[in-house]
């Protein structure tokens, strides 16, 4: 805010616009954006949180920020979520592939056989995916028709930033981080 009047400082306005068009967007991501440093659009986001222009919410280790009219945490993590490319291309495999091993999916996102369990069981505390049956004869079920729409590539925007594994492609929705 420029002092006493009630308009936005023009770094806190292209702020804003940011996290409008990327909700779920983490500080570095929004800092590349506007052209700032982090320490500046950190301080920048705190005093747009303090005036309740925008939510900041903990995803694991990532700190991620909302517009303030976006207040439920599926939206939330549905959104944050799909800033993280290797959780965005197992949802889009595994709603290629319902039935494909932990060991070949993995391999296909270039990723350990854990890292897909964990992101794997992440989704479903998240309530996103259902995983029936055990070993071989496993079945995911992508659940949220918001998480549905995205792997279906239905939300149109600027293509991921880093290139996908092989033999992997990505439906364009929000900038990532691995």
């Amino acid at each position: 805010m420029n002092g006493r009047d009630r308009t936005p400082h023009p770094s806190q306005q292209r702020i804003l616009d940011v996290v409008a068009a990327r909700p779920g967007a983490s500080v570095q991501q929004i800092s590349e954006e506007v052209g700032l440093t982090r320490t500046s659009t950190l301080h920048h986001l705190r005093r747009l949180a303090r005036r309740g222009a925008v939510l900041a919410v903990r995803q694991g280790r990532r700190l991620t920020h909302f517009p303030a009219s976006i207040r439920e945490s599926s939206q939330h993590t549905l959104l944050g979520l799909m800033h993280v490319l290797t959780a965005r291309l197992l949802v889009e495999a595994l709603a290629q592939d319902p039935e494909v091993s932990w060991r070949r999916l993995a391999q296909r996102l270039g990723v350990t056989p854990r890292a897909v369990r964990w992101h794997v069981r992440r989704l479903q505390e998240d309530g996103l995916l259902r995983v029936e049956g055990t070993g071989k004869l496993r079945h995911v079920t992508v659940l949220d028709e918001g998480l549905a729409a995205v792997v279906q590539g239905v939300a149109a925007a600027p293509p991921a930033t880093a290139p996908p594994a092989a033999g992997v492609e990505l439906s364009p929705f929000l900038a990532v981080e691995r």
